[in-house]
């Protein structure tokens, strides 16, 4: 370290060091990385000699309550603190966003090792750091709604660090850590390490110039926030060394000098006032302490790797988890710690591909031997993570090793990276929210096992079983809140449609922790399953929901069980109808609710109050915006016709509460207009006929005088057709003018402009059923003097012939076969 740790302010360093980690002095500062278990090694043997009176550790200082929980026996990491913050208040925007942390520990976390080697000697342990809402609101730049514990990348792009790092000749801050710190760590005397630690943190400080002596208003981002952060834990430490005559600090150390700066504390030190750098925590703007949440859930390694997102990780948490395994065995020196762990995952990825790829035990020999050979060209004392990739790398890869992912690799990463989660032991009601209280007693009402992770499955007959019935609304629930505790495998989907003629639905469900990981993560939306489901649902309204995406809510929100869902946010719902500019959107949300009335009669018997009202607003609203459908073109053309049908298909259904006469009204008025999209035209032409606003015989005429305007223009009238059809096909069947006139367009197309419009035709056609288009066919060959037997031929193959054919088959298979010719 002394040749990369070179600086004119060495000294002055050196004489802080002293200072900071004095046995003599009343306050010891233990600097660490989070999550490093060469930092825990050294931080057991600094308490134990110590032998402080209480720990003081860097976390959110209102989260005290939780660590007895923290130290229970019962509890295995990780897991996390996990925080919420509703801002009801406004204090951070105008939004009254939720925001969610997590504070995330690690069996080899120090912070972790401090609560729980505290428990042991039976002497109180306290977190010291700001609050996470108290952060929050006193931050001036934009704020995320999902943020864990010192989620910053400062080892990583901080300029001394990244230089050091570069010049010792590595890829990587996280590589040059292991091999300057985490493989020689074990091995070296603690102040030693200790020294090393403070000397880093002290020059990236240097480096960063956090400017501590600038008023607040002038630090903004990670300056201010480390400021803020900082004063909090001087105040925790000052109070503290009031009470106890030996006080212990664990914390990151790059906030270690910053401490030192607020409280100017001597060598054997009391611990003096702030001496003016920063505000004090008394002045910070306040907020209320009833939207905060503080809660202690599982977490997963995956979670905590550094190179999964998680900033303040160390990569490949597994893997440090297996060193740590190693030092708490007793394995002693770090050459044997660091063999170890390189065999285990050589073992354990050969275990693997085993049954796929050629891996041998000299290949595994030769994993190992690698790794040792890189760590020692790379001046290392034994193999770390990256030595053990790389030697992976060379020995197992049998293809291309410039590939970035092989399968070689990709299982290796991922079980260096980990693959399983913690638990929390206690089930006490002071650490789980309410939320997770309220799913467990439902699986107690629903008799759903949560003593077991086997998957079930169950069938509900929701129509004739009222528990039935409710236990669908639970599992629809969880299914909404993302849980991965279930899922429908077969049965209606209410909200898109599909498989409505199904009645039963069967569910496969699993219970596991990340289900209640879930539940935590979603705590900050209700105190009960169905509450944080109607906060979820009514979130959606802010984000410019349409007309259609408000039916298929109000469908989820039926099935979910979500009592008067629409009474609470009417006038939400009510603004999306009233604002809606989409005729399709429209028409979509009206038949979405004449769904929801169904699905109401079935179950209830009786549909709820607001609907019909709903349904009659809703369909006002497309009426209104029918006029756009005068010039739809493309891939809308279709779906505006179907659009219109289903609103006239209503008007036959729901006369009182959709006016016929109101559709009717309008329908003539674009008519009259006369410009319109053909398609769209000949669907109105239907609905005019079958309003009775006009007779047969005048349908006739319209449809001839359209064809005839169009007979230029073959797609236009192959398009005009088919909108008559799609609402007016039985009007072919009502006499000879209408398909006279059609044949008569046809009879004058050419066989170029014929072969144009056929594929339209057919589409047009496409809407009768079989037996429709016999009759069809049958009128169209009288109309031209011919009978069916005349048209319609059917060759007749014996049985001599279609054995034949058969064989010749069978026989060419054979040839192609021989001649390697693909099938």
């Amino acid at each position: 370290m002394a040749g990369i740790l070179r600086e004119p302010q060495g000294n002055q360093v050196e004489e802080r060091y002293c200072r900071a980690f004095d046995f003599s002095s009343s306050l010891l500062y233990f600097p660490v990385r989070h999550h490093s278990p060469a930092c825990s090694v050294h931080l057991q043997k600094t308490i134990s000699r110590y032998k402080p009176d209480i720990i003081l550790i860097e976390g959110p200082s209102d989260a005290d309550r939780l660590i007895p929980y923290i130290a229970n026996a019962g509890s295995a990491p990780p897991f996390c603190i996990y925080y919420s913050y509703d801002d009801k208040e406004e204090l951070i925007s105008g939004e009254q966003e939720k925001y969610r942390a997590y504070y995330p520990f690690l069996e080899y976390s120090p912070e972790y090792i401090a609560i729980k080697m505290a428990a042991g000697l039976g002497i109180p342990a306290a977190f010291i750091d700001l609050p996470y809402a108290a952060l929050l609101v006193n931050r001036k730049e934009e704020t995320d709604t999902r943020y864990r514990y010192n989620e910053d990348t400062e080892y990583e792009v901080n300029s001394y660090s990244a230089l050091a790092a570069k010049k010792a000749g590595f890829r990587t801050y996280a590589e040059f850590w292991e091999a300057c710190y985490e493989i020689p760590g074990a091995d070296m005397e603690t102040g030693a390490f200790v020294r090393a630690m403070f000397y880093m943190a002290s020059f990236m400080r240097m480096a960063e110039d956090t400017g501590k002596n600038e008023e607040n208003a002038g630090i903004s981002g990670d300056r201010l926030e480390n400021l803020l952060r900082e004063t909090c834990m001087a105040e925790h430490i000052a109070g503290a060394m009031k009470k106890y005559q030996k006080v212990l600090v664990v914390c990151g150390a790059f906030h270690v000098p910053g401490l030192m700066d607020i409280l100017n504390v001597d060598a054997g030190g009391s611990g003096a006032d702030s001496n003016g750098n920063g505000a004090a925590v008394s002045d910070l703007r306040g907020y209320d302490k009833n939207n905060t949440a503080v809660y202690l859930m599982p977490y997963t390694f995956a979670e905590m790797d550094g190179r999964k997102g998680y900033a303040a990780g160390m990569p490949f948490p597994a893997y440090y988890q297996e060193i740590w395994k190693q030092f708490a065995a007793g394995a002693g020196v770090s050459n044997t710690v660091f063999d170890n762990a390189a065999l285990e995952f050589i073992i354990r990825t050969a275990r693997f591909l085993r049954g796929k790829n050629p891996v041998s035990i000299p290949d595994e020999v030769n994993a190992l031997g690698m790794a040792k050979s890189l760590a020692s060209l790379r001046g290392k004392k034994a193999p770390g993570v990256y030595d053990l990739i790389d030697g992976v790398r060379s020995a197992f890869v049998k293809g291309d090793i410039n590939q970035t992912v092989t399968a070689e690799l990709d299982y290796l990463l991922r079980i260096l990276s980990g693959l399983g989660a913690g638990k929390v032991a206690s089930t006490s009601d002071t650490i789980v929210p309410p939320l997770v209280q309220n799913f467990r007693e439902l699986c107690r009402e629903f008799r759903i096992k949560t003593d077991t992770i086997l998957q079930k499955e169950i069938t509900l007959d929701i129509l004739k079983k009222s528990g039935h019935y409710r236990k669908s609304q639970f599992f629809h629930q969880m299914s909404f809140l993302e849980t991965g505790f279930c899922k429908r495998s077969s049965g209606p989907d209410y909200v898109t449609g599909a498989s409505k003629n199904l009645v039963r639905e069967i569910w496969t469900f699993r219970f596991s922790p990340q289900v209640e990981t879930a539940l935590i993560d979603q705590s900050v939306y209700g105190a009960t399953i169905a509450e944080a489901c109607g906060t979820i649902a009514a979130r959606q309204f802010r984000d410019s929901m349409t007309a259609e995406e408000a039916g298929k809510l109000l469908i989820a929100a039926e099935v979910m069980g979500l009592e008067s869902f629409y009474d609470t946010w009417r006038d939400e719902i009510d603004e999306v109808l009233d604002r809606e500019g989409n005729f399709i959107s429209a028409v979509s949300c009206l038949g979405s609710l004449r769904y929801l009335k169904n699905l109401e009669t079935m179950l209830c018997s009786e549909p709820d109050a607001f609907l019909l009202p709903l349904i009659a607003r809703c369909y006002r609203r497309g009426v209104d915006l029918m006029e756009a459908g005068r010039n739809t073109s493309g891939d809308d053309e279709q779906k505006t016709c179907e659009s219109l049908r289903s609103l006239y298909a209503l008007t036959v259904e729901e006369p009182t509460v959709c006016n016929p006469r109101l559709l009717a009204d309008q329908v003539e008025a674009i008519l009259n207009e006369g410009f319109c999209n053909s398609r769209f035209y000949g669907a109105l032409l239907a609905i005019h006929e079958k309003q009775g606003r006009i007779d047969m015989a005048e349908l006739a005429q319209r449809i001839n005088a359209r064809l005839v305007s169009s007979q230029e223009i073959p797609d236009e009238a192959a398009s005009f057709i088919g909108g008559v059809f799609l609402l007016g096909r039985d009007a072919l069947f009502a006499g000879q003018p209408i398909l006279e006139e059609i044949d008569r367009v046809i009879a004058r197309m050419d066989d170029d402009e014929f072969l144009t419009l056929l594929p339209n035709f057919r589409q047009a056609f496409t809407s009768f059923l079989p037996t429709e288009t016999d009759r069809l066919g049958r009128m169209i060959a009288k109309l031209h003097g011919l009978f069916a037997s005349d048209v319609v031929r059917t060759e007749i193959v014996s049985q001599e012939e279609l054995s034949l054919g058969m064989r010749l088959d069978k026989l060419a298979a054979a040839a192609m076969d021989k001649w390697g010719i693909m099938q």
